[in-house]
């Protein structure tokens, strides 16, 4: 049964497609605006190649979803082929507010696992975490905090980024009517568009590649998997990188303190991490291991459970 899983791993390399739609975007910026500050005195020749370079991807993004949306809309019809609800409860789940605030949930324990990789479990299977069935659960309020925690900065971004060109104009025709001749954006507003581009592109890697395992379009033969968040990692790491800058240039000293300052925050960071993989490489040294660790993570898990049971038996078989 891990093939299915493996296969939504492999899919989120289509995601890539999508993510290139917007770096093609972010590159004619870069290269097209000018010194003055202005982004529309774009030749004929460079507008169709964008529009070469975004609609190929998307067309292909977007052939790929339907297709995949096709094969396994109907989980009542070949769901029971493709996976267990054992794998994935909320396949199976009749409530509809019981599988979103799940869904929900369980994007928000993907965001915690960036976060924090500790605990970690081989498998997430049926019941290592429970769903959500009301409104009142306070796991809700983790989700909705999660959710605030990505999305807000990527919409302000979005904004930053959308604004800046008619910024641009407005300082020129404002230049132009006090008969100045500077008409540049100063270095504070470029700053602040790569500042922006930097937080639009880091949340980007960190959701876009997740598509295929979130359960929002398709359901898929896994609840939780840690693998899944090899790629969208990158994005992660990119938001991180930015807030140690961010906070650093933010703290009272010169160049030469700012550096050790982002140093030792990037070092304390490097260490917690290092040993948290030095520990759980430690589980992976055979099959027992491995399952006695993940069963003290998630004792409930059908699998899990199966996979102890199997090795107390054998235990009591064998000695």
């Amino acid at each position: 049964k891990k093939k299915n899983g493996d296969n939504n791993l492999q899919e989120s390399g289509i995601t890539m497609a999508g993510l290139m739609i917007v770096y093609s975007g972010y590159i004619w910026l870069k290269n097209n605006w000018t010194k003055e500050g202005t982004i529309w005195t774009i030749p004929k020749s460079e507008m169709q190649m964008l529009l070469l370079r975004i609609l190929l991807p998307l067309l292909y993004v977007g052939g790929f979803v339907y297709l995949r949306h096709k094969i396994v809309q109907s989980v009542a019809t070949i769901g029971k082929d493709v996976f267990l609800k054992a794998e994935n409860p909320i396949a199976f789940e009749p409530n509809r507010w019981t599988r979103i605030f799940s869904t929900a949930y369980v994007h928000s324990y993907y965001l915690r696992l960036l976060l924090f990789p500790y605990p970690l479990c081989a498998d997430y299977s049926f019941n290592c975490i429970p769903l959500i069935e009301t409104w009142s659960d306070a796991r809700n309020l983790v989700s909705c905090l999660c959710y605030a925690l990505v999305f807000i900065p990527f919409f302000g971004a979005a904004l930053i980024i959308l604004l800046f060109p008619f910024n641009c104009l407005f300082r020129k025709a404002n230049v132009q009517a006090s008969q100045k001749t500077i008409i540049a954006p100063d270095h504070d507003d470029h700053d602040r568009l790569e500042f922006s581009w930097i937080i639009f592109m880091s949340v980007l890697w960190l959701i876009v590649p997740f598509i295929p395992a979130s359960n929002l379009f398709f359901y898929i033969g896994t609840f939780v998997a840690e693998r899944l968040l090899y790629v969208p990692s990158i994005g992660f790491c990119m938001g991180l990188s930015l807030l140690i800058s961010w906070l650093t240039r933010r703290m009272n000293g010169g160049e030469q303190q700012t550096k050790f300052y982002a140093w030792a925050i990037t070092g304390g960071i490097l260490v917690i991490y290092i040993k948290l993989t030095m520990d759980r490489n430690l589980d992976w040294r055979n099959e027992e291991v491995l399952f006695r660790a993940a069963y003290q993570v998630c004792p409930q898990s059908v699998n899990i459970l199966q996979n102890h049971v199997t090795l107390i038996y054998l235990f009591i078989l064998f000695f």
